[in-house]
C-alpha cells in the first residue's frame, strides 16, 4: 500500500532541534527526513467524541478517539485550514454512515473537536474548531462498553505507530465461537477507514498522519491494519452500578 497523502515517499517532517533524533532512528529504507519552515510547521488533531445511552440514574464518561492530519506540499507541513477541516469532517460523516451497523444504536458521535499543534512540542491550547454532529449507530445488542476494535497506523518508524480505539461494541462484530472480530468485518472496517484516510481535499494537500509530540515528528501512514483481536479500554467501562443483588445471613 502506498503512503497516504500528497507525497509518495515515506517522510518524517521535523524541526532542527529533533533532526538528529530522527536521523538516528531505525527507519524504513528510503525514508526522507524533511525540515519544513519552522514558523509554519505543525499538524491538526481531530477528536471524535462518542456519547452513549446509560442505565437510569447513571452517567458515564464520553468515549474519545482521534485522528491526526497535516497539510503537506514540497517543504511544507502545516495544520489544516478551516476549509480542509470541513473536508475531513465530511469524510468522517461518510465513514460513520458506511459503518453505522458497527456501532450500537445507543452509541453516537455528537461532536468533532479540533486542536492545532504549532509548534508541536507545546500543548495545543483550546479547540480551534468544535463541530456539533449526530452520527448515530444502528447496530443491535450491545456488548460491554470497554470493548474496542483497533485500527493501527504503521509508519516509517516502528517506535512511532499510531492507533485508534473504536467503540464498535455490538454482537454483530463478535464471532460467538472464538470471541474474535470476524475477518469479513475487519476487512469492511479497514476498507472504510482506507477511504477516510485517503482524503486529500479539493486542494490535494490533506495527509493523514501519525505525530510524535515528544520528538516533533509528523509521519505519513504506510499501512493501515485492522485485526480480529478485541481490545479493552478500562476507562470506558461502566463506573456506576444501576442494580446490586445482595445476599446476607
Amino acid at each position: 500500500m502506498a503512503p497516504y497523502g500528497a507525497e509518495s515517499d515515506l517522510t518524517v517532517w521535523t524541526n532542527a532541534a529533533n533532526e538528529a533524533y530522527w536521523e538516528g532512528q531505525s527507519l524504513i529504507s528510503g525514508t526522507v527526513v524533511s525540515l519544513p519552515a519552522e514558523e509554519t510547521f505543525g499538524f491538526s488533531r481531530t477528536q471524535l467524541v462518542f456519547g452513549r445511552t446509560t442505565a437510569a440514574a447513571t452517567r458515564e464518561d464520553v468515549m474519545v478517539t482521534h485522528l491526526d492530519w497535516a497539510h503537506v506540499d514540497v517543504g511544507v507541513c502545516t495544520p489544516l485550514s478551516s476549509t480542509e477541516m470541513g473536508e475531513v469532517e465530511t469524510a468522517i460523516a461518510t465513514f460513520m454512515a458506511a459503518g453505522a451497523t458497527w456501532f450500537h444504536s445507543s452509541v453516537f458521535v455528537d461532536r468533532l473537536r479540533w486542536f492545532e499543534y504549532q509548534p508541536i512540542t507545546t500543548r495545543p491550547g483550546p479547540t480551534v474548531r468544535d463541530t456539533d454532529v449526530n452520527h448515530v449507530g444502528s447496530g443491535a445488542t450491545r456488548l460491554p462498553d470497554q470493548l474496542a476494535i483497533t485500527s493501527t497506523y504503521r509508519t516509517c518508524s516502528r517506535k512511532h505507530w499510531g492507533r485508534s480505539y473504536w467503540p464498535m461494541n455490538v454482537v454483530g462484530n463478535n464471532d460467538s465461537l472464538l470471541g474474535r472480530v470476524p475477518s469479513s468485518r475487519c476487512t469492511s472496517i479497514s476498507n472504510a477507514l482506507d477511504t477516510l484516510l485517503a482524503t486529500q481535499g479539493a486542494g490535494g494537500g490533506i495527509m493523514a498522519c501519525v505525530a510524535s509530540i515528544q520528538y516533533a515528528g509528523v509521519m505519513n501512514v504506510k499501512e493501515l491494519v485492522v485485526d480480529d483481536v478485541w481490545d479493552v479500554i478500562r476507562r470506558r467501562r461502566a463506573k456506576q452500578a444501576s442494580f446490586r443483588a445482595v445476599n446476607s445471613d
